[in-house]
């Protein structure tokens, strides 16, 4: 009886020290709790866009997917890339 007694008392201090953890994970900036993101879209016409996305890049974006579409017109094919890219936005509280 007092095996259990002492189990169920270690029991209840490790949930309740992940609890405590969690909720104050919870509230430090910066963390999943808190994290806001933008979206930008950059369309190109030809997959040459690597000094745009360069500079992007230089200015904390991050490239999330890339996406080509081929439209045809007539004979002619004209390939379309979507670039998608996040950014974290960081508040000031």
């Amino acid at each position: 009886m007092r095996l259990r007694m002492c189990a169920l008392v270690i029991a209840l201090a490790i949930v309740a020290a992940a609890t405590a953890l969690w909720a104050r994970q919870a509230r430090t900036p910066g963390t999943f709790a808190t994290d806001r993101w933008e979206y930008r879209v950059v369309i190109e016409a030809a997959p040459s866009a690597g000094s745009a996305l360069s500079s992007l890049g230089q200015a904390g974006w991050e490239l999330a997917a890339v996406v080509t579409q081929d439209e045809y017109a007539g004979n002619a094919r004209l390939t379309r890339v979507y670039y998608y890219l996040k950014r974290r936005i960081f508040s000031d509280r």
